[in-house]
């Protein structure tokens, strides 16, 4: 499985939402709308109409979570008005950092061919688990090629700022580096993918090796933002 490497469109449009989050999060609505765009597939070239609302509190099968992608389009109070398009939330008063990562997580889940047999698949797995009177398990999740491509996806601007900063990128470094820094990273890579899935492991490495080739050719190719800037001064 290839991973899903997020254009210059998309992570400028992300910029943009996280920081109309950060202006609008003191706001006293539970549901506050931040925007729409539309979103092409990196992977099939698809386009997508992505709706983005900021919530107070946000749940998944009764489990607080930072981020939330739904298949469709749906009003701020919650009525389904699209069939097509992609529903994002995101939790409010997030530290930046941890709001970008939700953002790209849930943005890479809007892109991604995959996301939306998965979304089934996790609606399958929410209705078994309150049969049987259990939570979902993280490990059903972390199964899932949608959640595995999103998990190293959503590191593609902390990864953009440690090379410009000089910091070393080898695949297990960062891994390692944001076990420490992210606990949804670290779930995903220490707590599933170093604790019986190897396959699983070298996979999240070669990822994190294809997104950092592509975003050191983004540089010497002057497409990333601060060197945009630099070749207009």
């Amino acid at each position: 499985m290839e991973p899903i490497i997020l254009s210059e469109e998309i992570l400028t449009q992300a910029r943009e939402w996280q920081d109309e989050c950060i202006l609008r999060q003191n706001e006293k609505s539970l549901i506050i709308r931040i925007g729409e765009a539309v979103l092409v597939s990196p992977v099939d070239g698809t386009s997508n109409k992505v709706v983005l609302y900021m919530c107070d509190d946000l749940r998944n099968g009764g489990k607080s979570v930072k981020g939330k992608t739904l298949i469709g389009v749906y009003s701020v109070d919650g009525n389904r008005v699209e069939e097509g398009g992609r529903t994002v939330a995101v939790k409010k008063h997030l530290p930046p950092a941890e709001l970008r990562r939700a953002l790209l997580h849930e943005l890479t889940h809007t892109v991604d061919p995959t996301s939306e047999g998965d979304v089934q698949k996790q609606k399958e797995l929410y209705e078994q688990a309150a049969k049987e009177g259990r939570p979902v398990f993280n490990n059903e999740l972390y199964a899932m090629p949608s959640e595995q491509r999103a998990f190293v996806t959503m590191l593609m601007e902390d990864l953009r700022e440690d090379l410009a900063n000089g910091l070393a990128c080898g695949a297990g470094v960062v891994a390692n580096r944001y076990k420490e820094k992210s606990k949804e990273f670290d779930g995903f890579i220490g707590g599933y993918c170093q604790i019986g899935h190897p396959a699983e492991y070298e996979q999240a490495l070669r990822h994190i090796r294809q997104i950092v080739d592509e975003l050191r050719r983004r540089a010497g190719n002057g497409t990333t933002p601060s060197e945009r800037k630099r070749g207009h001064s």
